[in-house]
Parts: structure tokens; sequence; C-alpha cells
């Protein structure tokens, strides 16, 4: 029961990056309709708004190979933002961390959670991302009332704090896989379980090295 809860609290926090995830995914789609929006964008259109809307693609397709902390900038910058190309370029390093934790997160969970309860637990990502998309659309909604640029940079400067909460709880979250640690909560390098788990991972890392597989390689080549 100790190691399960230990694992349980551990992706409850680490989610809140898909809550975030959820944030950005809805924090345009909720403001394009506003006067406010129209209003200080000039009415973005077309290829403008087409720009803005994927620059979160294009920047999640760079993070999603990568590694940084950089949500509280993205939010910042579209908070602040005082044009299109502003908006686009703080879209796209959200982006870039929602390709980040979008990769990392899941492999995380993976890595600390047992056999039996490890779909239940990668499963929290997807339920985080959709909370997330819910909870910035009743935020802009909320937000729609304003008569003001607040309408629009509330709910994307909100997106900083939970990054922030998001930043300083890493510094406590166990490098993994910390086995001992996770699986006894007492860190006892000779449980059985412990043993048999870290052995497990041996053998699947030696049977990747004998295979010499190239993930990269593999993706863009035929299947023979």
């Amino acid at each position: 029961m100790v190691r399960l809860l230990i694992v349980y609290t551990i992706s409850t926090f680490v989610v809140l990056a898909g809550v975030l995830f959820g944030f950005d995914i809805s924090s345009i789609s909720g403001v394009v309709g506003t006067d406010q929006y129209r209003n200080f964008f000039g009415d973005p259109l077309g290829t403008r708004q087409g720009g803005i809307t994927s620059g979160m693609a294009a920047g999640s397709l760079v993070g999603a190979l990568s590694s940084s902390f950089l949500w509280c900038i993205g939010a910042a910058t579209q908070s602040a933002s005082n044009g299109v190309a502003m908006l686009i370029a703080g879209r796209i390093v959200s982006g870039v961390c929602i390709g980040l934790t979008s990769s990392l997160v899941p492999i995380y969970q993976s890595e600390i959670a047992p056999h039996k309860i490890r779909g239940r637990i990668i499963v929290f990502q997807t339920l985080a991302i959709t909370a997330g998309i819910m909870i910035q659309y009743f935020i802009q909604y909320g937000c729609s009332f304003i008569d003001s640029e607040a309408a629009f940079r509330i709910p994307w400067a909100i997106q900083a704090i939970l990054a922030i909460f998001l930043i300083i709880g890493l510094f406590w979250l166990p490098r993994s896989p910390v086995l001992a640690y996770l699986r006894t909560g007492i860190g006892d390098i000779n449980d059985p379980l412990v043993l048999a788990e870290y052995k497990e991972i041996e053998d699947q890392i030696s049977t990747e090295r004998e295979e010499n597989s190239n993930s990269y390689r593999e993706l863009f080549s035929r299947m023979s």
C-alpha cells in the first residue's frame, strides 16, 4: 500500500503538466470570438489567425525532442503581447513545453509505476489535459465579461501560476527509476520486488542494445 501511495502521489503532481497542456490547447479558442481580442489584434483572419493558432503546434514539434522549463516564459509572452508577432512567439514557446511534457510525463509515469497499475497511472495525464481544457474554458467565459484587454490577458497569464508550482515541485521528485524508494517507501535495495524489477529493466536494455534499434531511422524507413 505504501509503495502504491507514493506512485499515485508523484503521478498526481506531475500531471499538472497535463493541466497546463489543456490550458494552452483552449487558451486561444475561447478568446478569438471576443471583441476585446479582435479589436486589440486588428481582427486577425486567414493566414494571420492561422499563424497564431498553429504556433503552438510548431513549438510542440521542437519541444517533443528537447527539454527545458519554458511554461512561464510562454505564458508571460502571450499575456504581455503587444501585437500578433509577439503572440505567435509566445504560443511557439508554450508549444515547445507542450511537446516536451507530452513526451516526458507519460515516460516518467510508466517508469515509476508497477506493472499492475501502469495503465491507470498513464491515464491520469489524459484526464488532466481534459480537465485543463474545461477549466480554461470556464476562466475564459468569466473573463469575457471584462470590458478591457484583461479579457484575454488573464486566461493566458493564469498558466504561469501552475507552471511555477510545477517548476518548484520538480526539485522534490525522485529521479526515475528510484525503485528502492518507490516500491518500498524506505529505500530497501534488497527487497525481492525491487531486485526483480531491476533485473527486468537490465534485461530489456540488453535486448534493445543487441537489436541495435534506431527509433528515428525506423520511423522514416519502409517496413520490410
